[in-house]
């Protein structure tokens, strides 16, 4: 399949389905970021960079989510200096 891909293109899926509510508030935060790197459109991703800091006030935690290079990635308890953006919730 990986040479008939590298020819002809990733083949035509359809969307996934939404996920649960349920399963998404059962998520830690980390896992949440997980959730979200597995199901970017690495397509639609492409030549994108940004770095976002998120803190969450009610549980302290902090962390740097750094779109790049197709794929979504996060560090936990850390801010970037260099930040697109900053959200705190």
């Amino acid at each position: 399949f990986g040479a008939q891909e590298l020819r002809q293109g990733m083949p035509k899926t359809p969307p996934r389905a939404p996920m649960p509510r349920e399963t998404l508030a059962a998520l830690r935060t980390s896992q949440l970021w997980d959730v979200l790197g597995i199901r970017l459109n690495g397509p639609k991703a492409e030549g994108k960079h940004i770095v976002l800091n998120w803190r969450f006030s009610d549980t302290g935690e902090t962390f740097v989510l750094n779109l790049e290079n197709c794929a979504l990635t996060y560090t936990e308890n850390v801010q970037a200096e260099n930040a697109d953006a900053s959200f705190t919730l």
